[in-house]
């Protein structure tokens, strides 16, 4: 049977945001396939905290170059 600490313990491994953390911004942007926040800089938090060594400059690179994209409806 499933405990209820058993998921929680699973849902913050696989998003990033226990060890192991994502090791760059795109890593931690792939493997959650899309970040949901109302302004850039909550989006930016988001991915930051799942990051081991966030770096503001590699999510800004990712967005620059396209490789991330942000969208608002």
């Amino acid at each position: 049977m499933v405990r209820d600490l058993d998921v929680a313990r699973w849902r913050l491994r696989s998003q990033h945001l226990v060890w192991p953390y994502a090791g760059s911004a795109g890593e931690a942007v792939g493997s959650l396939l899309a970040v949901q926040a109302e302004n850039p800089s909550q989006a930016a938090w988001a991915v930051a905290s799942r990051t081991q060594n966030p770096d503001q400059a590699d999510l800004a690179t990712l967005l620059n170059d396209g490789a991330v994209l942000r969208t608002h409806v």
